[in-house]
């Protein structure tokens, strides 16, 4: 991603943009900027070669995130929702990771299992809740 595109998706004139840019640059760690952002020059109409900058997927966030438009607006909404989602995924696969350890020790005890065989206790616990074992689930996504 370049200046250009960022300026184009929030309607934004491209001189703003590179002295937002710039800014960000300036007051971002040394690291991140020299990572996010690379100092380029592009060919416009006119023949002539303005400085440009490329971006990645982070710098183009965080320099959306300082304009105040209501594409913006609705850019940050979109971005902050997909970050609740992400953390409720995460937390919930977690959870479900600790669900399935203490599954797997209980069936063990039960079994009185002198060892813990995770992979004979899990297959079961697959085959109550899909109905088949691991390897067959792996299989049938496969299709």
């Amino acid at each position: 991603m370049h200046r250009r595109d960022l300026a184009k998706v929030f309607a934004k004139r491209l001189d703003n943009v590179l002295r937002d840019i710039e800014q960000i640059i300036k007051s971002a760690s040394s690291g991140f900027g020299l990572l996010n952002f690379e100092e380029s020059f592009y060919r416009n109409v006119q023949n002539k070669s303005p400085p440009e900058f490329l971006m990645t997927r982070k710098a183009f966030s965080i320099v959306a995130m300082g304009f105040t438009e209501e594409k913006a607006m609705c850019f940050k909404e979109q971005y902050i929702e997909a970050f609740e989602n992400m953390t409720h995924l995460i937390e919930t696969r977690i959870h479900s990771k600790e669900g399935y350890k203490i599954m797997c020790s209980s069936i063990a005890k039960q079994l009185g299992s002198n060892g813990f065989i995770f992979s004979e206790e899990a297959d079961m616990i697959n085959k109550v809740i899909l109905g088949m074992t691991s390897e067959s689930f792996r299989k049938f996504k496969e299709l």
